[in-house]
């Protein structure tokens, strides 16, 4: 099963799950998540497209690590200890309001998305959709868009 496919699987079994829970579990006291890692192979590369691409904001430069800020989100890109290879199997959703602009704009930038827009699933409330795309390292990245009810972004988008 591809990770596009698992990942679709896994959003929608949250939403269902979330939906159909009658009482909250015992609260441990953790809060938001306050930073997301990923490694990659180049920190040039990466520093060229995280804050030239996406446009990501740069809070820390080191020599293997960069952290940004992704809308109070922190982002922390590294290069792996010695010996260790980068991580693969994670993928870090961006959320956008407009799915069809921002894959426009990506790709204005030189990004590839790995398969056009897919509607993930239909709440009552609005439709889910994602869009894959991939950083120089083969980490694997998405926009994740709510639309209103039976708006259909990809049209927008494969009509131009």
């Amino acid at each position: 099963m591809s990770s596009q496919r698992i990942a679709r699987f896994c959003i929608a079994a949250a939403l269902s799950l979330a939906a159909a829970a009658n009482a909250a579990p015992p609260s441990l006291g953790l809060g938001r998540i306050e930073q997301v890692a990923v490694t990659v192979d180049d920190i040039a590369r990466a520093e060229t497209f995280y804050e030239g691409t996406l446009g990501l904001r740069k809070l820390l430069a080191q020599p293997n690590l960069l952290i940004f800020d992704a809308a109070g989100q922190r982002l922390l890109v590294g290069t792996p200890e010695s010996g260790a290879r980068p991580s693969s199997g994670t993928t870090i959703y961006f959320r956008c309001a407009d799915l069809g602009a921002c894959m426009e704009q990506l790709k204005a930038r030189g990004v590839h998305f790995v398969a056009n827009p897919e509607l993930v699933t239909r709440t009552g409330a609005y439709d889910l959709w994602l869009a894959f795309f991939r950083d120089p390292a083969g980490n694997s990245l998405a926009l994740i868009a709510e639309t209103p009810l039976g708006f259909d972004p990809v049209q927008r988008v494969l009509a131009d």
